[in-house]
């Protein structure tokens, strides 16, 4: 497993540099009811999906790739309690630079 380490200032954060299956069938669960047999183009497929859940499979994208972390054991209770918001958005741009074509949401940053 190819990993990278990002340094975020006083912590970082290592992720894969490859999607798993797990992180995309985790995404693909989450998307599934919205999408429909006769639209075949990502881009287009993305778009039926509500932006709660593109935001909610970001999470679990992110969290899924997620090897280590300076904040303590990779849990979901420290990924939902303790990462600063500042260091998720900056690994969830890093994901989506590596994954290309994944179902990354713009989180509503400017």
């Amino acid at each position: 497993m190819e990993t990278e380490k990002i340094e975020l200032g006083s912590n970082w954060w290592e992720i894969r540099k490859r999607m798993t299956m797990g992180v995309y069938r985790a995404s693909e669960e989450l998307s599934a009811p919205y999408m429909k047999p006769e639209v075949t183009d990502p881009k287009a497929m993305l778009e039926l999906v509500p932006i709660p859940i593109r935001l909610k499979m970001n999470r679990v994208q992110v969290f899924k790739a997620t090897v280590a972390w300076s904040y303590g054991p990779v849990t979901e209770e420290i990924f939902d309690n303790e990462v600063e918001p500042k260091d998720y958005e900056i690994v969830l741009r890093r994901l989506n630079e590596l994954y290309g074509s994944s179902p990354l949401a713009k989180t509503g940053e400017s």
